[in-house]
């Protein structure tokens, strides 16, 4: 396994003239330190549920996406999504059921987007979508209508079927 190490280490000069002798070292592991940094961070920019980016995390992917959108002159996308029908699956099938589904959408959003677009999880039922390198609005509408489409596939839980449908608002 892969362990952190931190390692201080200090010349020894002895003699008359000062001359090197040898090194004391000493090594500490910090692997658990690390581990936790990492978890820490992972929270701040991730949404626990479902691993998608954060408010925290969009509006620093936001930023970095408006700059490439001027830079190359392409059409960035900017939407909001909500769930249609989300409160009645968490009223009838409880909030585990809720939660399930909310996975099954966060993974539907990652594989209808490209690698550089960024889905993130809002709160609740809601999400944000940054969609770039679109030559028209056409372009634009014809990804969101696939993303709707991908989203209002039924899925189950626990044998039942669950059904719910998006809205977007698109800038």
């Amino acid at each position: 396994s892969t362990r952190w190490l931190r390692m201080c280490a200090q010349p020894i000069f002895d003699g008359p003239d000062g001359e090197f002798s040898g090194v004391i070292s000493s090594t500490t592991d910090v692997t658990g330190f690390v581990e936790q940094g990492r978890k820490l961070e992972s929270q701040a920019h991730y949404d626990l549920l479902t691993r998608l980016p954060n408010r925290t995390l969009l509006a620093d992917r936001m930023k970095q996406a408006l700059a490439h959108s001027q830079r190359s002159g392409e059409i960035l996308a900017v939407c909001l999504m909500d769930l249609d029908g989300f409160k009645p699956v968490n009223d009838t099938f409880g909030h585990k059921a809720g939660d399930a589904l909310l996975q099954e959408i966060a993974r539907r959003l990652l594989d209808s987007i490209r690698e550089g677009d960024t889905a993130a999880r809002m709160g609740g039922d809601e999400f944000a979508l940054l969609l770039g390198g679109f030559k028209s609005a056409e372009q634009c509408e014809f990804t969101l209508r696939r993303l709707l489409d991908s989203i209002a596939v039924p899925t189950s839980f626990e044998g039942k079927p669950i059904r719910v449908s998006g809205s977007i608002g698109v800038t």
